[in-house]
């Protein structure tokens, strides 16, 4: 079911930029990260939490400025067992970055974690196209920032 989440709370925001569509609500709970299973039939990503997870069929504005469509996009707000709250926005696979022929992103993940301290992460799959493998090399990559500094970590991700 489509719902325009925005207008069904507030007639006056019909055809803003906070006119969004949503869809597929569920709340998951799970014990581990990214498990596998059956169940998650939407292919929401989980993680060791509670978590609301929903689909944004349409932001107007967004679709504007990425220059494509971002149908697809995931919106997650978790709730861990270490007290943090982290609200989340998954881009479609389609909306990517490209450093090349060789190097490009995978799924983007923006996040604003709210634990002890507030964090803005960007959390994507780096591949790395090497002459001699037929499979890319992949990295688990996270940039993260908050009032203290910066970091970046890689990790490489095998079969």
């Amino acid at each position: 079911m489509l719902v325009s989440f925005s207008t069904a709370l507030c007639q006056a925001l019909e055809g803003t930029f906070l006119d969004v569509s949503l869809k597929g609500l569920a709340l998951i709970a799970s014990n581990e990260d990214a498990p596998s299973g059956d169940f998650n039939a939407a292919h929401y990503p989980l993680c060791k939490s509670v978590q609301f997870c929903l689909f944004i069929d349409n932001i107007p504005d967004l679709r504007s400025l990425l220059r494509g469509d971002v149908k697809g996009m995931v919106l997650r707000a978790s709730y861990s067992a270490a007290g943090e709250v982290n609200f989340g926005i998954v881009l479609p696979g389609q909306r990517t970055i490209s450093f090349g022929d060789t190097l490009y992103t995978g799924l983007l993940e923006l996040e604003i974690q709210l634990g002890t301290d507030i964090t803005l992460a960007l959390d994507a799959a780096l591949n790395m196209r090497l002459e001699m493998q037929p499979t890319p090399l992949t990295f688990a990559m996270n940039l993260s920032a908050n009032k203290i500094g910066v970091s970046v970590a890689a990790n490489m991700i095998s079969d």
